[in-house]
């Protein structure tokens, strides 16, 4: 089981970036009530936990061990509150067993919530029916018949049903956690934890100088905001490629700064009308691009970042999808009547603005096998390339293109096109890539 007892970063190793005057703009508005602090909570979790760079070549143990203590907390509490919002109580066990014990952690050692009443009581009450199954070996049996695939899915729902009814008071908890006095107050000692361990959570970037960005201080400025960033004097920073751009009809120079970290990660940034660098993003990524105007694209690509993050200013909900519309537009890809059929649907990133809406997901798609196509998507569709149909006759009834990104403003199918047919930059942050190319700069 996963713990605070031990394994604790005591610096932050992956956490997502935000700028100083960024981050206060947001508190203002939240102590000036124009958030409420379950919106609050949201964004702070988005940022903290959905944001974090966690690397996809590691576990997620290996990776737990370099968060810090506050981080680990963070994300205990998004699991707490998103499984008990979708579930009840016991859905937080019956999904995330692992976690049991370090929401008691959190609970009563992070946010200092009196074990003996309230919801800490409460808490503490569901935490000894969990293990009371585990010990009789219930929880055991319950779970293998929900992962048993043979048998029909209502008997794999009366499984979970069972497990409610071992959780003495799930009931109780469900009849006040989505109550607004409860809401006040364990939402406002998540957001003081939160503020009072705020360098622990994110990489707090300092306000930009107001000077102006040129030619002779590009090198120093951009070195300055990847060692506030990073902590790290970079190996070596130098002006990559420059040209004037114009926005909100100010002429200004920008830009692309190659850099390479004291780690020996090599990528481009930018600076001049705006100082940023993607995450996650290598010189091999870059190097995906296509040569012909891959500098002018890197401009409009980070150009297109600087919209989004201008818009999360105004609208901290601006890259959270709603589930209800997502579910909505999934099941409208997925009528068996359509030539082309999404399935294994992972969802991939969104944005929403006053101007422009974007839903991307990865899926495979099956084209021209309706009479096929299995009743319930909600599960895995073994599917079985063009090219490999006739050698495994038998393997599958279903045939399509596996790896496949596909766009949608909402309102229609934009396109579909394979993984394999875009840059890497474009597969991990499609929507910067395509406000870039609404909104050109160059």
């Amino acid at each position: 089981m996963y713990t605070l007892r031990n394994g604790n970063a005591r610096k932050l190793h992956y956490a997502s970036s935000i700028s100083e005057k960024e981050l206060k703009e947001f508190q203002a508005k939240y102590r000036n009530g124009e958030l409420t602090n379950v919106d609050a909570f949201n964004t702070y979790h988005e940022w903290i936990v959905q944001n974090a760079p966690y690397p996809k070549n590691k576990s997620w143990e290996a990776t737990w061990k370099k968060q810090t203590k506050a981080q680990k907390s963070i994300n205990a509490l998004g699991v707490l509150i998103g499984q008990t919002n979708n579930g009840g109580i016991s859905q937080v066990f019956f999904n995330y067993p692992n976690y049991a014990l370090l929401i008691a952690e959190v609970l009563y050692d992070e946010l200092r919530m009196y074990i003996h009443a309230g919801f800490g009581a409460d808490y503490e009450n569901a935490l000894k029916d969990f293990f009371s199954s585990v010990d009789d070996g219930s929880f055991n049996e319950i779970m293998d018949r929900w992962n048993d695939q043979n048998i029909p899915y209502e008997k794999r729902w009366s499984a979970f049903q069972d497990f409610k009814k071992k959780i003495s008071v799930h009931e109780k908890i469900r009849d006040y956690f989505y109550t607004d006095d409860f809401k006040k107050g364990f939402y406002d000692r998540i957001i003081r934890y939160i503020e009072k361990n705020i360098n622990m959570l994110l990489k707090v970037v300092p306000n930009e100088v107001s000077t102006s960005i040129t030619k002779k201080n590009a090198i120093p400025h951009f070195t300055n905001y990847l060692k506030t960033v990073y902590q790290k004097e970079p190996k070596s920073v130098h002006i990559h490629y420059s040209k004037k751009v114009t926005i909100d009809s100010i002429e200004e120079p920008t830009f692309l700064m190659a850099y390479e970290l004291a780690d020996g990660t090599k990528s481009i940034g930018i600076t001049g009308a705006f100082t940023y660098h993607l995450e996650g993003i290598t010189l091999e990524d870059i190097e995906t691009m296509r040569k012909t105007k891959r500098n002018q694209a890197l401009v409009n690509i980070y150009h297109g970042y600087h919209l989004a993050q201008e818009e999360l200013k105004k609208n901290p909900k601006a890259m959270t999808v709603d589930t209800g519309k997502w579910e909505k537009l999934i099941a409208r890809f997925q009528n068996p009547r359509k030539a082309r059929v999404p399935v294994n649907v992972k969802f991939h990133s969104y944005f929403g603005s006053k101007n422009e809406t974007f839903y991307f997901f990865n899926c495979d798609l099956v084209e021209h096998n309706r009479e096929y196509l299995p009743k319930d998507y909600s599960e895995s569709v073994e599917i079985v390339p063009y090219s490999e149909r006739n050698k495994k006759k038998n393997a599958t009834k279903c045939a399509g293109t596996l790896n496949t990104l596909i766009m949608s403003t909402g309102k229609v199918q934009d396109y579909f096109r394979y993984a394999e047919d875009f840059h890497n930059i474009y597969l991990k942050y499609p929507v910067f890539c395509m406000l870039g190319t609404y909104y050109k700069l160059l």
